[in-house]
């Protein structure tokens, strides 16, 4: 028992230690499209090539629009001072988009054991 408490503790300083090197990066994207009414036409047949084309026939038939905020948390893990493992790193990356009927939370993580590899979930 006391070994598993001495490695919890070892674990807890080595991640405090680890993330007061964190660097954070914030970011707020505004998206907004407008869409025109149109009416789609099609030439040809099936047996043909089908071209489609769509006129505008009037002033308004839609917009959309959104809010995006991402922050991420870049937290070191030095494996050694070799150039192929010199920056490795753990990125977390929270994100919270915002639209008019939509709220849509999303999680990130980044893995980056060797200079060419990355792994993302």
């Amino acid at each position: 028992m006391k070994k598993i408490i001495f490695l919890l503790v070892i674990l807890f300083l080595v991640t405090v230690g680890v993330f007061a090197e964190a660097e954070t990066n914030f970011s707020l994207v505004t998206d907004f499209a407008y869409y025109p009414k149109s009416s789609p036409v099609v030439i040809g047949g099936p047996q043909n090539d089908v071209s489609r084309f769509a006129f505008i026939d009037g002033f308004y038939s839609g917009v959309e629009a959104r809010v995006t905020g991402k922050m991420d948390y870049k937290i070191p893990t030095p494996f050694g001072t070799n150039g192929l493992v010199k920056g490795n790193n753990v990125t977390i990356t929270p994100s919270l988009e915002l639209s008019p009927v939509t709220i849509m939370p999303q999680l990130f993580v980044s893995f980056t054991p060797i200079a060419f590899l990355k792994f993302t979930t």
